[in-house]
C-alpha cells in the first residue's frame, strides 16, 4: 500500500535528495556516492521509506554495502528510525572521505607548484574533479534542505535525540559545501598561478633567445661584408683580421652591457 509514484521516482538517475510524507509514510530520496572503474565519483539515488518500526530501502544499483555500513556505524537494530538517521549519516561521511580526499590532492598539487612539478596531467584531472565537486555541491545543497525538513519533524516522526542528531548532520553538511567550494576556488588559483608562471617562464626564454639573437648579428655583419668577392679596405693588411675581430668582439661587449643598463 505505498505510493506508487512515489517508487517509481527511484528509477530517475537525476533525482536529488528529497522528503515526502504521504498517508503516515515517510518516503526520504538520498543519493549515495560511489567510485567508478574511471576512479572519478558518481551518484546514486536510493528511496528510503520509514513507517513505525518498519524500514524499507530501494535503489536500482547496490548503493550502500551492510557490511561497510556495519563496520563503521554503531547500529541500533531496535529502532527503524535510528537505523534510518544512521544511513543517512553513512552517507554524508561518505561524501566527507571523497572530499577530504579531494582537498589532499589539490593541497599535494600546490605544493607541487612551488617546484614545478605540475604535470598537464594534473590539469586534466583538474576538470574530473571539478566535475565531482559539483556533483558534491548539488548534492549536499539539496541534503541539507532534506535535513532541514526532517529537522521540522511536523509529523512527530523522531524524538528529540533524534532531531538532535538531524541538526548535527545539517552542520557537517554545511562545513561540507564550504570545504567543496574551497577546494574549487583553489583549483581556479592553482590553475592562474600556472598561467601566470608559464607566461613569465615563456617570456624570459624569449628575452633570452632575443638578446642572442642579437650578440650573433652584430658580428655577422662586419664578416658577412669581408666575405664578399670584391676589393675591401685593409684586405691585403696582415692585421685587418685581429683588428675586424677585435673590433666585432668589442661591439658585442658594448652591446651587451647597453642590454644589461636597460635590465632587458
Amino acid at each position: 500500500q505505498l505510493d506508487k509514484g512515489i517508487l517509481n521516482d527511484v528509477k530517475d538517475k537525476h533525482e536529488l535528495p528529497r522528503a515526502e510524507f504521504s498517508d503516515g509514510v515517510l518516503y526520504v530520496f538520498v543519493r549515495n556516492p560511489r567510485k567508478t572503474a574511471r576512479a572519478t565519483v558518481t551518484t546514486t539515488p536510493f528511496l528510503a521509506v520509514l513507517k513505525g518500526t518498519v524500514l524499507i530501502t530501494l535503489s536500482t544499483k547496490e548503493y550502500v554495502n551492510p557490511r561497510e555500513l556495519f563496520s563503521r556505524t554503531s547500529v541500533d537494530m531496535t529502532s527503524a528510525r535510528h537505523l534510518f538517521l544512521q544511513l543517512v549519516g553513512h552517507v554524508v561521511h561518505e561524501y566527507e572521505m571523497f572530499i577530504h580526499e579531494t582537498g589532499k590532492y589539490v593541497n599535494n598539487t600546490a605544493q607541487r607548484l612551488g617546484a614545478h612539478e605540475v604535470k598537464n596531467t594534473d590539469f586534466v584531472k583538474f576538470v574530473a574533479i571539478e566535475g565531482d565537486l559539483n556533483t558534491f555541491v548539488t548534492n549536499l545543497s539539496a541534503m541539507q534542505v532534506l535535513l532541514t525538513r526532517l529537522h521540522e519533524n511536523r509529523h512527530n516522526t523522531f524524538v528529540a535525540k533524534d532531531c538532535e542528531y538531524i541538526e548535527d548532520m545539517d552542520l557537517l553538511v554545511n562545513q561540507l559545501l564550504v570545504s567543496a567550494e574551497s577546494h574549487a576556488k583553489k583549483i581556479e588559483s592553482i590553475r592562474n598561478a600556472y598561467t601566470t608562471i608559464s607566461n613569465n617562464i615563456l617570456n624570459q626564454r624569449m628575452k633570452t633567445l632575443t638578446l642572442l639573437t642579437l650578440l650573433i648579428a652584430l658580428p655577422n655583419v662586419f664578416y658577412g661584408m669581408y666575405g664578399m668577392n670584391v676589393p675591401l679596405p685593409f684586405q691585403t693588411e696582415p692585421w685587418a683580421y685581429f683588428v675586424i675581430t677585435g673590433f666585432t668582439l668589442t661591439l658585442v661587449l658594448l652591446g651587451w652591457m647597453i642590454v644589461r643598463k636597460m635590465r632587458f
